[in-house]
């Protein structure tokens, strides 16, 4: 099972699995855009 499944699973992961690392990092970088859109713009 690699730590992706057991991240999605919701059992014990190593969390510095470079896959687990990159979708963090996805995370990031999306919540990061989303804070970005203005208020008055929400089509954006």
């Amino acid at each position: 099972m690699s730590e992706l499944e057991k991240l999605d699973a919701g059992e014990p992961y190593y969390f510095l699995d470079d896959e687990v690392a990159a979708r963090k990092a996805n995370a990031a970088k999306l919540c990061q855009e989303f804070n970005e859109i203005p208020a008055t713009q929400p089509e954006k």
